[in-house]
């Protein structure tokens, strides 16, 4: 059984992510002739995270919650790999168990 991904603000399952990019493409013109370069550079400015509850609100995440975590989810989330990222297979833990040994 595949578990569901964790929300990383709220510890909601995630249904829906909206991933909002700053992305910018280059046109070289020569007279009427266009060569597009698609996605030269882009910038991740934030994710929307929606539960699989309904009633339940949004989660915003933003670069200021987490650049490392945030850049990690968006390339796994547009990514075309079923494969989890090491970086982000917490998220997909039932539960996870601390362990605090003082010994």
């Amino acid at each position: 059984m595949v578990s569901a991904m964790k929300c990383p603000k709220c510890g909601g399952n995630v249904a829906t992510a909206l991933v909002e990019e700053k992305v910018t493409h280059v046109v070289n013109v020569a007279g009427t002739r266009r060569r597009v370069k698609w996605a030269v550079d882009f910038e991740t400015l934030g994710l929307v995270i929606f539960h699989s509850d309904a009633d339940d609100k949004p989660c915003i995440f933003t670069p200021a919650d987490g650049e490392k975590l945030l850049q990690d989810l968006v390339t796994w989330l547009l990514s075309e790999d079923d494969e989890i990222y090491p970086e982000i297979v917490h998220l997909f833990a039932e539960s996870e168990v601390v362990s605090n040994d003082s010994r």
